[in-house]
């Protein structure tokens, strides 16, 4: 059943959303932004040739990033021009949104003419068909869901609630993180190939040549990424403690069977400990953040708790961007030659997601989830020092204020690879730092916001005349 038509505010919401995705697809088809002119018949006769190119080698890759590219930008854009139930209105229109990107497509395809090192591809005309037309049938199925879902974010007036709608997309994001670039076998020969390269690991920490460091960094990443899905479980109401502990170690158990069949992806016991560990954390955290039931006894919360607590979010804040740093610049092997940081400070000043344009699909998802492991807590703990100190007048300057400190935690931390040889800076780094930051900060924001009606601090007025 057709959906019905979206409220203002879920329509200006996919709007917003689908004109921001794409200028990210304009920007990442034509990166690195080197333009060389070129006469427009000259352009023009290397277009038309385009039909009468052979595809030449297939490359999976490329063909996944081009469907994954314009899948969400066909989904979005659906969801901009959805009329509602209406049958006729709703086909022309997905029709129309299909058209749409395929023509766009193919302007991208003629833009690159003007880019050095970026090539015309027939194959990515090809793949942007058909990730358009599964994004607009995605949408024409899912549309009732993603609507509700969408109006559902705004109805959200309690913890409970924030965390059940945060719950699905960790998921698949966790998901598509530990399964790209989804080169998936089932070849027996191709899986014991990946079993004598060593990719399947059946004791625990068995990369024994690795330095403790590394070990310790590498359980506490994987454990981290596994904290959130117990914690949002307990929080959503799903079940206690228990329950969250036993569906996250199941889900990493699924996810790791799953990597088995995936050649590019280690599939390692590890982390299905990490995952028990992570668990274990998430599932007394999310005890800790949820809301007293109503008729609980709550004691008076005294008047310096907030202080306390803003100092204790600044400490971790500190102690956090420590471990950032540790991770970010071992092994601390600095060299200040001449030659070593010239080259990286070139690096450094190059555009932002310019490395992504020759590198892997699954290795920019990863670097994503990884800066967003590493700096969305720091815009969390600011987002708590904040809202518990109270500031008054300067309180709508946190949100900037806080990106701008997160945003220059990222930058520091980038400028000192420059003397790392082994390490290479990059602008982009910074750009995911302080998104990612934003991103803490806001959800930290809207939990406080929901937990201030149960710790909301009332003046014991128990021991005066006028309290009695």
């Amino acid at each position: 059943m057709r959906a019905e038509k979206p409220s203002a505010t879920a329509r200006r919401l996919l709007r917003f959303a689908a004109l921001g995705y794409t200028l990210f697809v304009i920007y990442g088809c034509l990166v690195p932004l080197r333009f060389s002119p070129s006469p427009w018949d000259v352009a023009w006769m290397r277009y038309e040739h385009i039909p009468r190119l052979l595809p030449g080698p297939f490359s999976k890759s490329d063909w996944f990033a081009n469907v994954l590219l314009f899948a969400p930008l066909a989904f979005l854009w659906m969801g901009a021009v959805w009329p509602g139930r209406r049958l006729l209105p709703a086909a022309a229109r997905a029709v129309a949104v299909w058209i749409a990107m395929v023509l766009f497509q193919m302007g991208l395809e003629f833009a690159q003419l003007y880019v050095p090192g970026r090539s015309v591809s027939l194959q990515d005309v090809f793949a942007a068909m058909q990730g358009a037309a599964f994004g607009v049938a995605v949408w024409w199925i899912a549309a009732p869901r993603v609507l509700a879902q969408v109006e559902r974010w705004n109805e959200v007036r309690s913890a409970e609630g924030l965390a059940g709608w945060a719950l699905g997309p960790y998921a698949i994001a966790l998901i598509l993180y530990s399964l790209l670039p989804l080169d998936i076998t089932l070849s027996p020969s191709k899986l014991e190939d990946k079993w004598e390269r060593g990719k399947i690991l059946l004791v625990p920490l068995q990369g024994g040549t690795a330095h403790p460091l590394d070990i310790v960094f590498a359980v506490a990443g994987e454990a981290a990424l596994w904290l959130p899905v117990a914690a949002l479980w307990v929080l959503s109401g799903r079940g206690g403690r228990l329950v969250a502990w036993c569906v996250t170690v199941l889900f990493a158990i699924c996810v790791e069977g799953a990597q088995l069949f995936v050649l590019s992806r280690v599939s390692d016991v590890t982390d299905i400990g990490s995952a028990t560990l992570g668990g274990a954390l998430g599932a007394f955290l999310g005890l800790w953040l949820r809301p007293r039931m109503p008729g609980a006894a709550v004691g008076v919360r005294r008047e310096g708790a907030g202080s306390r607590a803003a100092l204790l979010a600044l400490m971790f804040f500190f102690a956090w961007a420590f471990v950032v740093l540790l991770a970010s610049w071992r092994p601390f092997d600095f060299k200040f030659d001449q030659d070593t940081y010239e080259l990286q400070i070139h690096a450094l000043l190059s555009l932002p997601f310019r490395s992504y344009w020759s590198g892997k699909l699954f290795h920019a998802f990863g670097d994503l989830m990884r800066n967003a492991f590493y700096f969305a807590p720091l815009g969390a703990a600011l987002a708590v020092a904040c809202a518990r100190l109270r500031p008054g007048r300067i309180c709508g300057a946190c949100g900037p204020l806080a990106l701008g400190v997160v945003a220059g935690v990222g930058l520091f931390l980038e400028m000192g690879q420059v003397f790392l040889p082994t390490r290479t800076p990059d602008s982009t780094d910074v750009v995911l730092a302080a998104v990612s930051g934003a991103v803490g900060f806001a959800a930290a924001r809207a939990v406080e916001r929901r937990l201030k009606p149960s710790g909301a601090w009332t003046p014991d007025r128990s021991h005066h005349p006028e309290g009695r």
